[in-house]
């Protein structure tokens, strides 16, 4: 009774999974027949994208048990330093070089590893097909393998070449002098790069006097005003030193800063009106460093009187100012025609006026990219020169007078105490009859 029943349980089971099979069976083929087009072809996508991805990135020594690839090894053919390229640069190979069955054969080995119908073209030739038939669905695929043209080589060389040195190259430095730099004796500095030797040094200047000029504390010789072209409203030109005239003063030049110094013969007209100190040297360097870009003041042994420029060659972000002195009387420095500092203190000072102080009262957009005028000076109620003088004072007063400042249209009538006076709009005659004032202040005492 028992062996019935365990024959009974073993035939139910048998049926159950007879019944399941078949069941699983018809849901695949229903499946399979109610596939949509979408799902069928993100399939052979991904097909298409993995075959690609094997002919790129598989290596020749990866797949050399392949019939074709195997027996070109053995015949030499493919030699040791071919082995790290792909499959994809085998087949471009021998198929640019006019080895058709080659690339044929290889490629279609690779197809026979897949049950679908594929294709390799290159250059819209086909290389292989592994059927002839056009499927309800096809999906393309695109590697991209430069270097291949059919009857052109593969291989070439290229050569790089990459500059380490020059043998010479000549460049020069310069120190401008500003519009006035007075009054007494001056110092400069003038900053120069490594170099090898100076080939020139020339000075071009309108000086009040005749001077001695020093280098680094080496004495460079005496020049007297108008000796070399200058005169009234005219520069002089000095050549100081080159290789055949001067060698020695040449030689005073060094790497880093170079101090210069102007020394008057008299203790009158002990100024510098304009011009500029050329330097030019030969370096082996190709690319100079960058040297800090910042004003130096000259140093004037005298009475202060400075009116100077710098150029702000980008946008101006912060400014700092450092001044060094030794004054008796009021000190005052102007930047872009605004008063930054004023010191009626006397003696020896050290003043730094720091960037938030500029930044409150300079407008730093207005003066980025921009060659900015300065003034450094003096005021005193001392007369070096008594004598008599005629001064004469001219006003336009006509239609256009009443113009804006900045344009040809009607401006704002102010007095001389509104402090918008200086503002574009303001009319013209407003701002001459205040400078009138101003001047008839000044000459009057």
């Amino acid at each position: 009774m028992e062996m019935r029943k365990g024959i009974v349980f073993t035939l139910d089971a048998i049926l159950a999974l007879l019944i399941i099979l078949l069941l699983l069976t018809g849901f695949l083929f229903l499946r399979e027949k109610s596939m949509k087009p979408e799902i069928k072809y993100e399939r052979i996508n991904y097909l298409a994208k993995d075959v690609s991805r094997i002919l790129s990135e598989l290596k020749i020594s990866e797949a050399k048990n392949f019939p074709t690839i195997k027996k070109l090894i053995e015949e030499g053919k493919i030699t040791e330093k071919d082995l790290n390229s792909s499959l994809l640069d085998l087949v471009g190979s021998f198929w640019s070089s006019g080895n058709y069955s080659l690339a044929k054969n290889i490629t279609k080995e690779i197809f026979e590893i897949f049950d679908e119908c594929m294709r390799l073209d290159i250059e819209n030739e086909t290389v292989f097909a592994s059927c002839n038939e056009s499927g309800e669905s096809m999906a393309v695929n695109s590697v991209i393998e430069s270097g291949y043209e059919i009857g052109k080589p593969i291989y070439g060389y290229i050569a790089r070449a990459s500059l380490a040195g020059i043998r010479r190259k000549v460049t020069s430095a310069f120190l401008y002098f500003g519009g006035y730099v007075g009054d007494g004796n001056l110092t400069f500095v003038l900053t120069l790069p490594s170099f090898d030797s100076v080939e020139e040094a020339y000075l071009e200047l309108d000086a009040g006097n005749n001077f001695t000029l020093r280098i680094n504390g080496n004495f460079a010789g005496e020049y007297r005003k108008g000796s070399a072209g200058g005169g009234k409203l005219r520069a002089d030109k000095f050549v100081l030193c080159n290789s055949t005239f001067n060698p020695n003063i040449c030689s005073f030049f060094e790497e880093g800063n170079n101090t210069i110094e102007v020394k008057f013969s008299s203790n009158e007209s002990n100024y510098i009106g304009g011009g500029f100190l050329r330097v030019t040297y030969n370096t082996t360097e190709m690319k100079e460093k960058e040297l800090p870009n910042f004003y130096r003041f000259p140093g004037i042994i005298g009475l202060l009187n400075l009116y100077s420029s710098f150029y702000v060659p980008g946008r101006l972000n912060t400014m700092e100012i450092y001044l060094h002195y030794k004054n008796n009387y009021t000190t005052f420095l102007n930047i872009g025609g605004i008063e930054v500092f004023r010191n009626n203190e006397s003696g020896e000072q050290k003043i730094h006026i720091s960037n938030e102080t500029l930044s409150s009262l300079l407008n730093y957009n207005s003066l980025s990219k921009k060659t900015i005028p300065i003034r450094l000076g003096t005021e005193s109620s001392i007369l070096q020169k008594v004598g008599n003088a005629d001064v004469i004072l001219i006003t336009d007063v006509s239609g256009s007078m009443r113009w804006k400042l900045n344009s040809s249209s009607t401006g704002v009538e102010r007095d001389c105490d509104d402090p918008k006076l200086y503002e574009g709009d303001t009319q013209r005659i407003s701002l001459a009859k205040c400078l009138d004032k101003e001047f008839v202040d000044i000459i009057l005492n």
